[in-house]
């Protein structure tokens, strides 16, 4: 729907290790809830991060005992 660079800081790259995600603030500009917003669902962010440096979370709260 728009061009790359319109979030995309592609043409002031000159590295391939450049991260070109922009801030989240640009990317709520179109990603928000409403009908005439694009997706929003976690989804669109979260597939973008490197799984293979998630460490693990030994949390211990539960779902449950958080509504008590």
């Amino acid at each position: 729907m728009v061009s790359c660079t319109e979030c995309h800081a592609a043409l002031t790259s000159r590295e391939t290790a450049d991260i070109l995600i922009p801030g989240i603030a640009t990317c709520e500009k179109c990603h928000h809830s409403g009908a005439d917003a694009a997706e929003s669902r976690c989804f669109e962010c979260h597939t973008y991060h490197d799984w293979t440096k998630a460490k693990e979370v030994k949390g211990k709260l539960t779902l449950t005992g958080l509504g008590e």
